[in-house]
């Protein structure tokens, strides 16, 4: 998506970042807890579209990294991590796990 204001389309960049943040860990995703923002990141870039080499392009790339470690780690045990008792007790009741719109149709909190 195209925008007029460069520093609009970087706080939307930002903004869903936060949303996935906050959606992985209410839906047991597992999350990398290190986070880095860009102030004013329309200006942290060459015309070429890559980041300059400053030190928050190293904390960008720290977190990257930080957050390839943490996938391979996490990943061949994701089942038993992201396993709750709440979600097999509702698969069992229900058959299935219900959407919140379902549960509050059902009257189920």
């Amino acid at each position: 998506q195209e925008f007029d204001d460069e520093g609009h389309k970087w706080k939307s960049i930002l903004r869903c970042r936060e949303r996935v943040t906050v959606v992985g860990t209410r839906d047991a995703h597992a999350c990398c807890t290190n986070q880095s923002l860009v102030p004013k990141a329309w200006q942290e870039f060459d015309d070429e579209g890559h980041m300059k080499d400053s030190s928050l392009r190293e904390r960008v790339l720290d977190c990257a990294e930080e957050f390839a470690k943490f996938t391979a780690l996490l990943t061949p045990m994701a089942n038993e991590l992201t396993d709750r008792y709440s979600e097999r007790k509702e698969k069992e009741e229900q058959g299935t796990l219900l959407s919140q719109a379902k549960k509050e149709e059902l009257g189920i909190t």
